[in-house]
């Protein structure tokens, strides 16, 4: 049977009680960076963590919600508090920094493919922006991870209708929506089909090996061809597929 709250008379679920209890405990480090701010930045602070709190308890985070109240945090308390807050502040929501400005960058690249901000709102609900934008890999002028379309994303969009005008309704945007989010799910399925992906997995595999042999050095990195030659041989020698046994050294 359900309890319900005496004060508000509305009924209280676990993880609604977990997001409260979690902002309670941080309502502390919330005043201590709010000193020194305006009352209107202070505000803006606070709401950004209340949000930011709640939507972190859920099952699945929605990158790209937090990402976009992050943008609309920095543009209203400015460059240098906004710095100090995902420094000291957004790691004690369980967000590390990197991954805070990774999610921004997820959101400002969806705000320049879908500019129309009632197609974006329909898409943070439907998803949370996995499948849709991801690091290309590359660095940007400024150092961080150059965020781009995934290749099933695209896909769809060309096998869609022109994105809607702005002055199309919002039923008319939410339809445009699900058949986007279905046509990315279908091209990510399709893209999965053996031998699609070869191109990116080789890419991927070099990748983590450049990563592999700047952290171990160029030592440990001709350590690992060698083991990866004997494996290779031995699959070769024995006609086995790649998803077979797995070689034991």
């Amino acid at each position: 049977m359900c309890t319900t709250n005496s004060d508000s008379g509305k009924h209280s679920s676990q993880p609604e009680r977990m997001a409260e209890q979690s902002i309670l405990f941080l309502l502390p480090s919330v005043a201590d960076f709010c000193q020194g701010l305006s009352p209107d930045n202070c505000q803006a602070v606070t709401e950004a963590v209340d949000v930011i709190a709640r939507l972190r308890k859920k099952m699945v985070v929605n990158m790209l919600a937090i990402g976009d109240d992050l943008i609309k945090l920095r543009e209203a308390i400015g460059s240098e508090h906004f710095s100090r807050f995902m420094t000291d502040l957004l790691p004690t929501l369980g967000i590390s920094r990197s991954t805070g400005y990774r999610w921004m960058g997820f959101a400002d690249q969806l705000a320049q493919v879908f500019p129309d901000p009632t197609v974006r709102r329909h898409l943070m609900m439907l998803t949370d922006g996995r499948g849709i934008v991801s690091n290309s890999g590359k660095e940007n002028k400024n150092g961080c991870a150059k965020v781009v379309l995934t290749r099933a994303a695209e896909a769809a969009l060309k096998t869609l209708p022109p994105l809607p005008a702005a002055s199309q309704t919002a039923q008319e945007s939410e339809q445009w929506v699900r058949q986007f989010v279905h046509a990315t799910a279908r091209a990510r399925a399709l893209d999965r089909t053996p031998g699609r992906s070869f191109d990116h997995d080789q890419r991927m595999i070099i990748r983590k090996f450049n990563r592999f042999a700047r952290h171990y050095g160029p030592s440990a990195a001709e350590d690992l061809c060698g083991q990866l030659d004997k494996m290779l041989n031995y699959i070769v020698e024995n006609c086995e597929s790649p998803r077979g046994r797995l070689y034991q050294s």
